[in-house]
C-alpha cells in the first residue's frame, strides 16, 4: 500500500520539528510540513491542499480554520492534560500571576485539571482574534503578568507587555493524530479516485503551479494569489518556446520578487497543456559589503519579535521611552554594557519609526578598514548620501581618532539627522564614565539617549527570566524541561556575567540541549558555568575549541553539533546545513 500523504500546518517551529521526527520514525506516512498560524494556516493549507495530499495535520484554531474550508478532511493534534500540566509548572516557577486563555480545545482539559488540583487558577475561553485582545486587555487591567496560552494569544500578549508561555503538544499527542489520520485516509482510499490531472501535473513538485492551454488560457493554479500581471503575460509569451523546448527554465525579478520558473509540456488525456512550476522569492536585501549591509521592516521586525529580548520582556521600560523618543527626528545614542540587548532595541527602534518603510543601513564600525572607510565618505552610494532611511552605527567607540571625529564631522557639518534617522549603540565598561568624545558625539549631534540595565540589576527576576526562556527552548528544540533545581538557580544567580544578556543565552541554551528532563541538575550548571571561568575553548572572544581527551566521537561530534547551534542563534536549519545533514538526523543526534 502507498505511503498516506499528510499535509502538516504547525503554528510553530517546534511542533513543525516533532511532527518531522515522528514521521521519519514510520513507513505508512509521507510528511510535508509547512509554518503558519490562523489565517495564515489556514491560507497556506487552502495553497497547497490540491497538490495530491490525503489529509491535513494541524493544531487547535488553526485546525478549527481549516476544516471550515473544507478542502481535505483534518486532524486536530489534541493538547493533553500532561501538555497543560508541564507549562502550568513553568507558570508556577516564574513566581508570577498567571491566568490560562486559549481556544476550547485547550480550556476544556485546563478546566479539568483545575478541577482535579482543586486549584483557583483562572481559564478564559476565547474563539477569535478580537475576543483574544479584549480578554488580555482586561486581564492586563486585573494586574496579572503572565498568560499560559496558545499561539495566538502569546502573539497578541507581547502588545500589552504580558509575557507568555506557549503550551506545547507533546510527542504522544502528535503520535495519536499521525495513528488517526492513517485509519481515516485508508478508509477513505477504498472510495477515492478523483482529481487525477492535478494530481499527475502536481504531485512530488515542492512549488505553486500555473498550467496553461497552448492557446493561452488559463487552465489551472495553485496559487492563493494570482501572479503579477506583468509575469502572467510573460508566462503566456513563452508556452510555444517550452512547446518546442522541453523543459525550460528561466527567472524574472519584478517589483522586488525573483521568479525562478521551471516550464513543461505535458500531454494528459489527450490533453495538451504547459505547466510552469515557480520558485518565488525575494530579491536579497542583505548586500553585505564588510561592515555595511541592510535590512528592511519584516526582517527587522522578525528579528525583534523572535528575540530573547522580546520573549524575557527584558528592556520593557526602554520600549516604552523609545516610542515617546520616536516623536522626535534627533538621532537616538543607546548605551550600555556588552551584551544588554542593545541591537534588539535598535530595530525596534527603526521598525516603529516613520522611516520604516524604507531599508535600514548598519554599518559596524568594529570592521572598518581603509577600503571601506573611502567608499563610506566618498562614494555617492554610500548609506551617508542617503536620504529619508535609517543609519544604525554599532560599535562606534572602537574607531581610532582620526575615524571617530572625521564621522562625527560629517554627520554635523551635513546635518544627515535632519533628513535620516540615526542609531548609535556604544559599548560602556561597568561603572566607569562615558568617554570624553562619546559625550561629544551625543552633545553635538543632540542625541537622545537610552541606557540598557546589565543583568546584575534583574537578579531578582531571574526565576522569571529562566523559565521564560526555558519554555522557549522547549518550543524551538521540542524539549520539556520543567526548570531547574534550587541549587543550580542559586548557582546562575551568583555567577559573574561579564558578558549579561548574551552569556546567559548561551548558557542557558547549553543547559537545555545537554539536560536530560525533566529538570536542569546542579552537576550540569557547574560543568557549563566551570568552563566559563576556566577553560581556554571559552574565552571572553568567544572562540571555540573541542576538548579530545577522553572521549568518544558520539560526545565529539555533540559538543560541535552544540556550538554550531549556538553560533547559528539555535537555527536547525542554518545548523543542519553547515554540518551536512538533514534537519530530522540533526534532531535525532540531539535526542541521544
Amino acid at each position: 500500500m502507498r505511503k498516506i500523504r499528510i499535509l502538516g500546518i504547525a503554528p510553530y517551529e517546534g511542533i513543525a520539528t516533532l511532527m518531522e521526527h515522528i514521521a521519519s520514525k514510520r513507513d505508512d506516512v509521507d510528511l510535508k510540513v509547512f509554518i503558519g498560524d490562523l489565517q495564515n494556516g489556514a491560507a497556506i493549507a487552502k495553497k497547497y491542499a490540491s497538490e495530491g495530499y490525503d489529509i491535513i495535520l494541524s493544531r487547535g484554531g488553526t485546525a478549527e480554520m481549516i476544516q471550515a474550508l473544507n478542502l481535505l478532511p483534518v486532524v486536530n493534534i489534541s493538547i493533553s492534560i500532561y501538555d497543560i500540566f508541564r507549562s502550568i509548572r513553568l507558570a508556577d516557577n516564574s513566581q508570577q500571576k498567571y491566568a490560562i486563555i486559549g481556544f476550547p480545545s485547550i480550556t476544556r482539559n485546563a478546566i479539568f485539571l483545575k478541577d482535579m488540583l482543586q486549584s483557583h487558577m483562572p481559564v478564559y475561553t476565547i474563539h477569535d482574534s478580537a475576543e483574544t485582545q479584549n480578554t488580555l486587555k482586561e486581564l492586563k487591567a486585573a494586574g496579572y503578568e503572565m498568560v499560559v496560552c496558545d499561539v495566538l494569544s502569546s502573539s497578541i500578549a507581547a502588545y500589552f507587555n504580558l509575557t507568555s508561555i506557549l503550551i506545547s503538544s507533546g510527542e504522544e499527542s502528535i503520535t495519536s493524530a499521525f495513528d488517526i489520520a492513517v485509519q481515516i485516509v485508508t478508509q477513505r482510499l477504498a472510495i477515492s479516485d478523483e482529481n487525477a490531472l492535478y494530481k499527475e501535473i502536481i504531485e512530488n513538485e515542492p512549488y505553486p503551479v500555473v498550467v496553461y492551454t497552448p492557446d493561452g488560457t488559463l487552465f489551472y493554479q495553485s496559487l492563493v494569489t494570482p501572479l503579477p500581471e506583468n509575469i502572467c503575460n510573460i508566462l503566456k509569451n513563452k508556452i510555444s518556446s517550452v512547446i518546442d523546448t522541453h523543459p525550460q527554465k528561466f527567472h524574472y525579478e519584478y517589483s522586488g520578487l525573483l521568479y525562478a520558473i521551471i516550464g513543461k509540456k505535458f500531454t494528459i488525456k489527450g490533453k495538451k497543456l504547459v505547466v510552469y512550476y515557480i520558485n518565488k522569492r525575494k530579491v536579497p536585501l542583505v548586500l553585505s559589503k564588510n561592515g555595511i549591509r541592510y535590512t528592511n521592516l519584516e526582517q527587522a521586525q522578525n528579528d525583534f519579535q523572535n528575540s530573547f529580548y522580546r520573549i524575557s520582556n527584558i528592556n520593557s521600560s526602554c520600549l516604552g521611552t523609545l516610542e515617546k523618543y520616536l516623536e522626535s527626528s534627533l538621532p537616538l545614542a543607546i548605551l550600555g554594557e556588552p551584551g544588554t540587548g542593545k541591537e534588539a532595541l535598535a530595530k525596534y527602534s527603526y521598525v516603529h519609526s516613520p522611516l520604516s518603510s524604507s531599508p535600514m543601513s548598519i554599518l559596524d564600525c568594529a570592521k572598518f578598514n581603509e577600503k571601506l572607510w573611502n567608499f563610506l565618505t566618498c562614494n555617492h552610494n554610500s548609506p551617508l548620501s542617503d536620504t529619508n532611511t535609517t543609519i544604525y552605527i554599532k560599535n562606534i567607540h572602537t574607531l581610532s581618532d582620526d575615524y571617530f571625529y572625521e564621522l562625527l564631522n560629517i554627520l554635523d557639518d551635513l546635518k544627515l539627522y535632519r533628513r535620516n534617522h540615526i542609531i548609535f549603540t556604544i559599548d560602556t565598561a561597568p561603572g566607569e564614565a562615558v568617554s570624553e568624545r562619546i559625550l561629544k558625539l551625543i552633545n553635538n549631534l543632540h542625541c537622545l539617549t537610552l541606557e540598557t540595565a546589565p543583568l546584575t540589576d534583574n537578579m531578582n527576576d531571574l526565576p522569571n527570566i529562566i523559565s521564560l526562556y526555558i519554555n522557549h527552548l522547549n518550543i524551538l528544540y521540542g524539549k520539556n524541561i520543567i526548570g531547574l533545581e534550587p541549587e543550580a538557580l542559586t548557582l546562575l544567580q551568583s555567577f559573574h556575567w561579564s558578558h549579561n544578556y548574551d552569556q546567559f543565552i548561551r548558557i542557558i541554551t547549553e543547559l537545555v540541549l545537554s539536560c536530560v528532563p525533566p529538570v536542569i541538575t546542579t552537576a550540569a550548571t557547574k560543568q557549563v558555568l566551570k568552563k566559563e571561568t576556566g577553560s581556554p575553548a571559552f574565552a571572553s572572544e568567544g572562540t571555540f575549541s573541542v576538548d579530545f581527551s577522553n572521549k568518544t566521537l558520539d560526545e565529539i561530534n555533540l559538543e560541535i553539533i552544540r556550538q554550531i547551534l549556538l553560533e547559528e542563534g539555535g537555527n536547525q536549519s542554518r545548523t543542519a546545513k553547515r554540518l551536512g545533514i538533514s534537519r530530522s538526523t540533526l534532531w535525532r543526534m540531539l535526542q541521544k
